[in-house]
């Protein structure tokens, strides 16, 4: 199985992302934080969560974890 768990397309931002088991040898993102890491691809910008649960709730949401897709959003629904 690859370090890369999923990768999906977030339908509020239009952003890559992707989740990471952080425990496997070939994973790129690091642990500290949780095991799962959060990765909006297009920013690079990573959340570690603890379980896979938490990390698949937060994936359509990167606007949640990434300040560029929250500013970006926030653009196209004209607020701050």
């Amino acid at each position: 199985m690859d370090a890369c768990r999923s990768t999906t397309k977030a339908q509020r931002t239009g952003t890559v992302v992707e989740v990471w088991d952080t425990h496997h040898p070939d994973a790129v993102p690091d642990s500290e934080g949780g095991r799962w890491a959060v990765v909006c691809a297009g920013h690079a910008t990573v959340v570690n969560v603890p379980s896979k649960r938490d990390a698949d709730a937060l994936r359509p949401y990167p606007d949640e974890f990434c300040e560029e897709c929250r500013d970006e959003r926030a653009a196209r629904v004209g607020t701050r």
